[in-house]
């Protein structure tokens, strides 16, 4: 696509494309200021929707890395704690994410580094205790299905769900 001429719209915004790689560079500090944290594939695609020079995207990547304002480790931090403090979720639920914002598997990977294991089962029961209000029977076969399967939806091993479960219900017997 040649943008030389002619103006992008995108839904209400309309984007003038650039015309130089300062125009690039300008337009990368306004999306980062703007919207925050993002890691380097999404701000490249947003980049490549000002322009068709792929050398100004690359040029405008790397400018920010060099200032500072783009690390995609950062970012992977970011995620992993939001996912574990805010939304509960299991180390799946949180590789997924980091794998759909297009996170490099070994930034993921040391990210993930971040997560303790003894405190997934702690978030587990929190999760659940969300969900559900009273003890999950295994007799109750439906029940006790849609108990696994918005663990599993969460992230969590079955390892993890099996002993969630129990201590789920225990709660409930004191």
């Amino acid at each position: 696509m040649n943008y030389s001429n002619k103006t992008i719209n995108k839904g209400r915004r309309t984007l003038i494309p650039a015309k130089e790689p300062q125009c690039v560079i300008n337009y990368a500090m306004i999306r980062l200021d703007r919207y925050g944290e993002t890691s380097e594939k999404k701000l490249r695609e947003a980049l490549c929707n000002k322009t068709d020079n792929q050398q100004w995207v690359e040029m405008a990547v790397a400018r920010m890395i060099e200032l500072g304002y783009l690390c995609d480790l950062r970012y992977a931090l970011m995620i992993v704690r939001n996912g574990v403090d805010l939304k509960g979720w299991g180390k799946r639920r949180i590789e997924q994410s980091l794998k759909n914002k297009g996170i490099k598997s070994d930034v993921a990977a040391q990210a993930m580094l971040s997560i303790e294991d003894d405190d997934q089962l702690t978030r587990s029961v929190f999760s659940l205790s969300k969900k559900f209000s009273s003890k999950i029977e295994y007799r109750d076969q439906k029940n006790y299905a849609r108990a696994v399967r918005y663990l599993v939806g969460q992230g969590f091993g079955f390892d993890v769900i099996t002993d969630t479960i129990k201590q789920f219900n225990e709660t409930f017997d004191a």
